[in-house]
């Protein structure tokens, strides 16, 4: 089964978002914990990068460092610039 753990800075991203994004994000997390390839959730590799993204709406990603098969970082959540920034810092 699929554990998660998160960075203070995807606590902080998470807290600026509404509490229908926040559930919106709760609900993708919970997907992925039971079904991490669910076709709603749209896991996958960035291209070029060591971050995954799920999509817990139309314009919300949340980004996680994959530590083992069964083990995410979660990094950060927000809009596609928001995720491409992690790149961009190269963190």
């Amino acid at each position: 089964m699929i554990q998660l753990d998160y960075t203070n800075r995807f606590k902080k991203s998470l807290s600026k978002l509404s509490n229908d994004q926040r559930q919106l994000v709760r609900e993708a997390l919970r997907l992925f914990v039971m079904h991490p390839q669910h076709t709603e959730l749209d896991f996958k590799r960035r291209t070029g990068s060591k971050y995954y993204t799920i999509r817990a709406d139309i314009r919300l990603r949340v980004a996680m460092s994959k530590i083992d098969e069964e083990y995410y970082l979660l990094e950060l959540v927000g809009n596609h610039d928001d995720v491409n920034s992690l790149d961009r810092q190269g963190r």
